[in-house]
């Protein structure tokens, strides 16, 4: 039972717990699907990811996201909360971190704090990167440059929220 629950909605903190969740994952996309240890691959449904350094979040997040889509890993995660903390709201749209965002994640949450809100300019071209999978999106802690901004790169979406009027 504990296996079932603790495997379901997965939270990394840090980049040694990232570390250790990638190991798992490349162990069971290797084995066969009746294997036990299979279940922490299977199961996942919602994935957290919350660091506090802005280079290390840049990083991390892209090598999460290149791993989850190449390896085949977490087949019905759904759900993706990324934290950003003591970021510059513009690097999200100037770096390739979503480059290889998986195609079964159709929720993304995005939260910012201790951010440059306002300091957001609209793009002048089309993010380097898209999110078509996605159908929706909640941003907390955004403006409305950062919103348009990622609707221009989720052209599927269907509902989103914010937390200003």
């Amino acid at each position: 039972m504990f296996t079932l629950v603790a495997y379901r909605d997965i939270y990394i903190p840090c980049p040694s717990y990232l570390n250790y969740y990638l190991q798992i994952l490349r162990i069971d996309t290797s084995t066969r699907n009746d294997d036990p240890g299979h279940l922490s691959n299977v199961l996942c449904r919602s994935l957290t990811f919350a660091f506090e350094s802005q280079n290390t979040t840049r990083f991390c997040l892209s090598e999460l996201l290149h791993s989850v889509k190449i390896f085949g890993a977490l087949p019905h995660m759904r759900t993706l909360t990324i934290r950003y903390s003591n970021l510059t709201i513009d690097d999200i749209f100037d770096c390739y971190q979503y480059i290889d965002f998986p195609d079964q994640i159709e929720n993304l949450e995005v939260c910012f704090s201790k951010t440059c809100v306002g300091c957001v300019q609209p793009l002048r071209v089309n993010p380097p990167w898209h999110l078509p999978h996605v159908r929706r999106l909640f941003i907390k802690g955004g403006d409305e440059n950062l919103v348009a901004n990622y609707l221009e790169a989720c052209p599927r979406l269907q509902i989103l929220e914010t937390d200003f009027s």
